[in-house]
Formats: C-alpha cells, structure tokens, sequence
C-alpha cells in the first residue's frame, strides 16, 4: 500500500520497518558506526510509538519534500538560512 493510499491510517508499518533495518544491521560487525546507527534508528521508531508522537512524525514525513511556506521562507531568511 502506498503512503497516499494510507492517509487516514498509519502511514508505515513500525514493525515492517523494524524488521527491515534488523535485516539491514545483520551485514555489519556490531561494534560498527553503520549497525549503532540502525541501533538507535530501531530504537527512535519505538520510542515515537510509546510516546504517542506518531501521528506529529506521520505529518513531518507527509510535508517532506514539499515546498516551503512564505512564513517558513521569512523565518529562514531572518536567520540568515536563505
């Protein structure tokens, strides 16, 4: 099922995932920087779902690669951002 097809319910599968970067970690020494990595990615995904900010991060991920909005450009170009 696709991210759009999935807009009133969870947009991803925490375990689906989970299960993904456990297979992914599996190819790297456990000691490595790449298998911490996934550690702490395996780890972020269940910490969203015990401190019920899921649905906040679904959102986040719903607006990523979309265009800024004029008050997100002001606020950067007050920054010095753009």
């Amino acid at each position: 099922m696709s991210r759009k097809d999935k807009s009133k319910q969870q947009m991803y599968d925490t375990e689906e995932i989970l299960g993904v970067l456990q297979r992914v970690a599996e190819g790297y020494a456990k000691n490595s920087d790449e298998y911490k990595a996934l550690e702490i990615a395996a780890h972020g995904l269940l910490c969203l779902r015990n401190v019920k900010v899921q649905k906040d991060f679904e959102e986040y991920l719903g607006n990523v690669g979309k265009d800024l909005s004029a008050k997100q450009k002001e606020h950067l170009k007050r920054m010095g951002i753009l």
